[in-house]
């Protein structure tokens, strides 16, 4: 897109197969491109963050929500042993060498590294639900490394800090967003503490809430999965 004024300036679009030079824009010329378009515009506001050096127009937009029925998943646990130097993904790693945990996500914080303190690495990937459209503030209290994620946008990174306490200021959609962690474990036990709460209540403190109190839960009723809210 060109002259970009706010987030809403639309996207062209080109078919480059049957039209290499670019020359008829197919932005809004049918049902099927708005919708393209508004997935573009959404998808840019899951993918970065505002850079203080480099100021955009869309900077102040909300984080988009998602319907997709593959994220209404309940949320994933795995640790990986082994001695590494920063966080990464835990997928390209061995199989054998990782562990599935269950109930991994507790009030006080991430309960399988206080249970069993090992040394390696902890992934979690789950989906919270957000209840109303705003920024919040979200305070950050680490001393692993650690990289958190809302959609592929990189929320806080704090490899190589021996202690971070930080508040983060997101904006958020009302709806569901899909979260990822990444925690390098030393063999403490200490896990990282992340709460949430509206900007609005930023001087409240009853109205902060962990992360986990957000996040989307699928019990398991009859053999058969169930969507739910499990409220706290």
């Amino acid at each position: 897109r060109l002259n970009t004024q706010s987030h809403e300036s639309p996207f062209q679009i080109f078919d480059v197969k049957n039209d290499p030079k670019e020359l008829q824009d197919l932005a809004g010329s049918s049902g099927f491109f708005d919708q393209l378009q508004q997935r573009m515009l959404d998808r840019v506001t899951q993918l970065r963050r505002p850079n203080p050096s480099a100021p955009r127009p869309y900077d102040e937009a909300l984080i988009a929500a998602v319907d997709d029925p593959i994220l209404t998943k309940s949320h994933r646990m795995t640790v990986t042993e082994g001695v590494f130097s920063y966080c990464t993904a835990v997928s390209p790693l061995a199989p054998d060498t990782s562990i599935r945990v269950t109930n991994a996500w507790s009030d006080e914080g991430l309960g399988w590294l206080t249970s069993k303190p090992v040394i390696g690495m902890g992934t979690f990937e789950g989906v919270i639900e957000i209840p109303a459209s705003g920024v919040y503030l979200m305070d950050v209290q680490s001393s692993a490394d650690m990289v958190l994620r809302l959609h592929d946008a990189m929320i806080v990174d704090t490899t190589g800090q021996a202690e971070t306490n930080l508040t983060i200021k997101v904006g958020l959609e009302a709806g569901r967003h899909p979260i990822g962690l990444h925690v390098r474990l030393v063999g403490d036990g200490i896990s990282p503490q992340i709460q949430i709460a509206p900007a609005r209540a930023a001087n409240d403190p009853s109205g902060k809430r962990p992360l986990a109190a957000y996040l989307v839960r699928q019990p398991i009723l009859d053999g058969r999965p169930k969507l739910s809210i499990e409220p706290r």
